[in-house]
């Protein structure tokens, strides 16, 4: 990381590949709102394959031929249908290091290194069914969420808090239309 001359936010070097760059339209070839048909046909090499999560949301999980996977969610409502291929992708979300944003954050970032990017953390919010962890940054663009990795510091009888292990990192990086924020 080099400052910026006259900047105090550190900026990436690093050059991630656009097959695994994290932007606001997307992971990669996959786009929000392409159909599963559509990145189906554009990436022949990826094998897709129906997935739920502990809540029982119907999700697909993509894997790479360098073995990345991604999970997509595309609004399906039965976990135990088939893939609706005909649906729109509406969330990605990505669990592996390779996959980056621009600015060099990308799963298993340490807290402490986003905060040098994004701004101080803003908030952390556990959700009530799976006590997930949600945390967001001063500057962090509204199209993403970022998952923590269960090292969020709550105050009894609360479910948000700014305090943090000082060894907590980001858990993954989900992409859409509906950000945290």
């Amino acid at each position: 990381m080099l400052p910026v001359p006259g900047d105090s936010v550190p900026r990436s070097t690093s050059v991630v590949p656009e097959s695994l760059l994290i932007t606001e339209d997307g992971v990669g070839g996959f786009r929000l709102g392409s159909t599963l048909a559509a990145v189906r046909r554009e990436l022949p090499g990826a094998t897709f394959a129906r997935t739920s999560d502990a809540e029982g949301a119907a999700l697909v999980e993509v894997v790479l031929g360098g073995g990345e996977s991604l999970i997509l969610y595309a609004g399906e409502e039965d976990a135990g249908a088939p893939i609706d291929w005909s649906r729109p992708i509406e969330v990605i979300e990505v669990f592996r290091p390779p996959f980056a944003t621009a600015d060099g954050i990308h799963p298993h970032s340490p807290v402490t290194e986003v905060e040098r990017t994004w701004g101080k953390v803003r908030r952390i919010v556990r959700s009530e069914i799976e006590a997930r962890q949600f945390v967001e940054f001063e500057r962090q663009p509204a199209w993403i969420t970022l998952r923590l990795d269960y090292t969020g510091r709550f105050p009894e009888d609360s479910s948000v808090t700014t305090e943090f292990h000082p060894s907590a990192r980001i858990l993954s990086i989900a992409v859409s239309r509906f950000g945290m924020n």
